[in-house]
């Protein structure tokens, strides 16, 4: 598991008045980040009822009708609603980072690994889940040094040199 890195801010730095502000509003920024994540979700789960209720066909003409939306930004939702059902395990991911993380081309093992770093309390940004994904997707390749060669395995066991020898007729 790797460290959590947090960035730092100084709030001692500002003037009181400046810093409970700040202090409070990124307490409440925090709060609605959660909460759109959750509705990411909810909105996920909404789509695919709708879905299941409407005939064949008729989908991606209600999503264009109703919302304005193309095929794809629908399935989004629907890729996260799918792969996060439990809204308690995202709460330290971000909106962005859910729908790279529910990409069909994610690997199970990122997913597993954010949720697993989410838990244990780490901020799950776009970028920390692009990293996560990456390094799933390109594992990095392990430096296993060559062995040396064994001088006595230079000959083919299945000849012996007398074998090779031109023969007589």
């Amino acid at each position: 598991m790797q460290a959590i890195q947090t960035a730092m801010f100084d709030y001692t730095a500002l003037d009181s008045e400046t810093r409970i502000v700040v202090q409070q509003r990124t307490s409440e920024i925090k709060a609605l980040m959660k909460r759109a994540a959750t509705d990411i979700i909810e909105i996920g789960q909404k789509l695919i009822e709708v879905k299941a209720q409407l005939g064949r066909g008729q989908f991606d003409p209600w999503i264009k009708a109703k919302f304005g939306w193309d095929r794809a930004t629908a399935y989004r939702f629907i890729s996260v609603a799918e792969r996060f059902p439990d809204s308690s395990q995202i709460a330290t991911i971000a909106p962005s980072a859910l729908y790279l993380l529910s990409a069909p081309s994610t690997p199970d093992s990122a997913r597993i690994e954010a949720l697993d770093r989410a838990a244990d309390g780490e901020s799950i940004t776009h970028q920390t889940a692009r990293d996560i994904v990456s390094n799933h997707k390109n594992p990095p390749i392990p430096f296993v040094p060559e062995e040396e060669p064994d001088d006595s395995d230079w000959w083919d066991h299945d000849e012996s040199p007398a074998d090779t020898r031109p023969q007589r007729t």
